[in-house]
Parts: C-alpha cells; sequence; structure tokens
C-alpha cells in the first residue's frame, strides 16, 4: 500500500521538475535571443551612421561654406539629406541644427579622435535618447562636424525595408 502512494508523489515531482526545467530553459533562450538580437541592431545601426557619417563629411567638404548664413544653409540640407542632428564647430563658432543638442552633448572620447583628424564613431545619449555620434575634421580647415544618428529612428528605418 506504500508503494502505491509513492508512485503518484514521484510522479508529481517529476511533472514539476520537468515543467520547471522547460520553463527556464525557454526563458534562458529567450534572453539570449534578446542579447543577440541587441547587439546585431547596434552593430547595423553603428555600420549606418558610419557609412552615412562619411557621406555627409564629404557633402560637408564640398560645400565648406565661407558665411554663417551658408553654414546654415549646409546644415539644412545635411540634415534633409542624412536625417541626423548635425553640430558644426568651425572658426570658434558652434552651429547646431538642434536645440537639445550641441557641443555639450558631443562626447570627449570623440573629440580626442577627431583632434588626431580622424573620423571617429561613438554611441551616446541625450537626455534619455540613444544616438550614434559620427564625427571628422575637414581638411586643411580646422572645421568639424558631428552628426547625432537616432538610434530609434535607426530601428524604425531599418524595419520599413
Amino acid at each position: 500500500m506504500s508503494d502505491t502512494r509513492r508512485a503518484p508523489r514521484l510522479r508529481r515531482r517529476l511533472i514539476v521538475t520537468l515543467a520547471m526545467v522547460g520553463a527556464l530553459s525557454s526563458v534562458a533562450v529567450a534572453a539570449t535571443s534578446y542579447v543577440l538580437v541587441a547587439r546585431a541592431r547596434t552593430s547595423g545601426a553603428i555600420a549606418q551612421a558610419t557609412r552615412d557619417g562619411r557621406f555627409l563629411l564629404q557633402i560637408a567638404s564640398d560645400a565648406l561654406p565661407a558665411s554663417d548664413e551658408d553654414i546654415q544653409e549646409l546644415l539644412a540640407i545635411i540634415s534633409r539629406r542624412g536625417g541626423s542632428e548635425t553640430v558644426a564647430e568651425l572658426g570658434g563658432r558652434v552651429h547646431q541644427t538642434s536645440v537639445t543638442i550641441g557641443s555639450p552633448a558631443i562626447p570627449q572620447g570623440l573629440r580626442r579622435v577627431i583632434s588626431r583628424g580622424r573620423v571617429g564613431v561613438q554611441t551616446t545619449q541625450v537626455e534619455t535618447d540613444p544616438f550614434v555620434v559620427v564625427g571628422g575634421r575637414i581638411q586643411p580647415s580646422s572645421a568639424s562636424f558631428y552628426f547625432f544618428f537616432s538610434n530609434d529612428r535607426r530601428r524604425n528605418r531599418s524595419s520599413d525595408t
């Protein structure tokens, strides 16, 4: 009689154990998938921002303005064409296309890379919004351009295609 009581208890324990193992396995797979997809999206956003930023630096280089009026026109063209917010430092003056994104939003590590004459890319946050920032110095002038690409916009754009 004690054998028949043990069998149902053992079955219940086995069923509960298998259910727990299944649930934990599902959670582990879901968490791993989330992390991998998030990394792939971030990597893709950085790669796209780098391509777009280099293109916009070429546009800025080809049309390097001489006056404040010219640079405002250039920034408007870049903003429409590149889908980014732009900060330009030119001749000791700062020009920007956004009220919230200005010189203080530029990461110091990116400034150091740009000061060595290289194109740099870095992720950052402005307020609570994630951005990929691409910056470069236009030679032979000392004009520096920084393009802020929103990660949210990139995700929406990449899912539309």
